[in-house]
């Protein structure tokens, strides 16, 4: 996912000749706000045209989809509240393999230089262990920060405890889904710098959808 500038949206739109097709967005429960548009460009991938004309770039449908979903993909594991302990360890794991100091009390920017280590790193078929987890705890705790926010154990009906950030003022952020996204897509242009700014303060405000009768 990468966020772009106004100028940067038309030049996508004219170089990979984006199509607008909205209907994308009846597969999730979210509504377009009245000036934003889905383009589906010829590579594949997927443009929001946001209404101030800025916009955010997509690496596929399927990443839109599941993004505004709330898809946590089950094959995957959800962090429960034994990993509120371990997030300490967790940190230091990610710290010593990437060659970074990283703390408890780093903040948003701090995840610049995280993403540029990353990028010479082959995430391709690394283990959850070696990487989703700590990645994990590293954004959780960089929301924590930039939020006065604290660590939340909770449950969806009768599903297992998972975790999530609850901010000043009662504000959820719920952030897993696009840390494994990152991870699991490995584009070339991935930045959970981008991706941690976007669930702290998103971009485009996110309707519910309410089906016509």
């Amino acid at each position: 996912m990468k966020r772009l500038k106004k100028k940067e949206v038309k030049e996508i739109l004219i170089k990979l000749e984006g199509c607008e097709n909205n209907s994308i967005l009846r597969e999730t429960s979210f509504n377009l706000l009245p000036d934003e548009k889905v383009y589906i460009l010829s590579d594949g991938s997927i443009l929001l045209k946001l209404e101030r004309g800025d916009g955010v770039l997509y690496p596929s449908k399927k990443y839109l989809v599941d993004i505004l979903s709330g898809d946590t993909f089950e094959e995957y594991p959800v962090p429960d509240e034994c990993f509120l302990e371990d997030i300490p360890l967790h940190i230091q794991k990610l710290a010593d393999r990437v060659g970074l100091s990283l703390t408890l009390n780093d903040c948003l920017d701090d995840l610049y230089k995280l993403d540029e280590v990353l990028h010479r790193i082959d995430l391709i078929n690394l283990s959850e262990e070696e990487y989703l987890l700590p990645l994990t705890a590293y954004c959780g705790q960089i929301i924590v920060n930039e939020t006065s926010g604290i660590w939340e154990v909770f449950r969806e009906g009768d599903g297992p405890p998972q975790v999530r950030i609850k901010g000043k003022g009662g504000k959820v952020y719920d952030f897993y889904v696009h840390v494994m996204h990152e991870l699991n897509e490995c584009a070339d242009n991935f930045s959970f710098q981008a991706i941690i700014e976007m669930v702290i303060d998103p971009p485009f405000k996110l309707e519910l959808y309410k089906p016509e009768d």
